[in-house]
């Protein structure tokens, strides 16, 4: 089995919502960097991964957190709908799947938070939170 990298992952990740087609900028936030001025946006980095108990061979718990931005100048009910269909989008996009990537087990989403709210820019951000377990090469001792 060929090892997947974090970076492989995060790539399918933007793939599958850059492909929803509802966003204007859909980056890596740590290899891209973010672009505040841009709305809607998707900003997708690794949030870090722990070891799993197996003993008979290493399995990951991986997290991987996407942020989603949007701006409504309208109205904040407006803005409101506008962000909660795009957290909609994106979790149903992922949860439940593995996005072709055979060393993983399908993504959870364990939480949608509310990260950011600026009322004078009329822009609201929600953090939505994926996790899988990935499979790593038995090693021999």
């Amino acid at each position: 089995m060929e090892e997947i990298e974090i970076q492989d992952i995060e790539d399918k990740l933007l793939q599958v919502i850059n492909n929803l087609q509802r966003f204007a900028v859909v980056a890596s936030l740590v290899r891209d960097g973010a672009n505040p001025g841009i709305f809607p946006a998707a900003y997708v980095y690794f949030a870090g991964d722990g070891e799993g108990e197996t003993r008979s061979r290493p399995i990951d718990t991986v997290e991987f957190h996407v942020q989603v931005r949007a701006q409504n100048l309208a109205s904040e009910a407006q803005l409101a709908r506008d962000a909660y269909s795009l957290i909609n989008a994106v979790r149903k996009a992922i949860r439940g799947k593995t996005l072709g990537i055979v060393a993983i087990e399908p993504f959870r989403c364990i939480a949608r938070e509310l990260s950011d709210y600026d009322e004078d820019e009329s822009s609201i951000e929600y953090t939505c939170k994926f996790t899988t377990r990935q499979y790593q090469e038995i090693v021999n001792p």
